[in-house]
């Protein structure tokens, strides 16, 4: 269980650091230009797919609990652990 927490909090950071280097300086701004909201994105482990749910069950629960956050449910492997795992990545706030 405390192998699935460390997962979690780790995509988690390696999601947040890799939305993108901008090369837009402080010049480059209007004066007074509006500042768009940020867009977070979480991810959620929901379970093994093959073991605990099928690929259908991962889409229909991902859609179930994030469906107003623009989820995007899929199954992949993750670099060291041998399972095919079911992941929700979604917006983390409403906005």
């Amino acid at each position: 269980m405390f192998i699935i927490r460390y997962l979690i909090i780790f995509v988690f950071l390696v999601l947040v650091s890799a939305q993108g280097n901008n090369n837009v300086t402080l010049k480059d701004i209007k004066a007074g230009a509006a500042r768009p909201p940020p867009v977070y994105r979480c991810v959620a482990l929901l379970g093994v797919c093959g073991k605990t749910l099928t690929e259908a069950r991962c889409v229909e629960l991902c859609y179930d609990y994030y469906g107003g956050l623009h989820p995007w449910p899929h199954c992949d492997i993750y670099p060291g652990i041998a399972d095919v795992l079911c992941f929700c990545e979604h917006d983390c706030m409403k906005g």
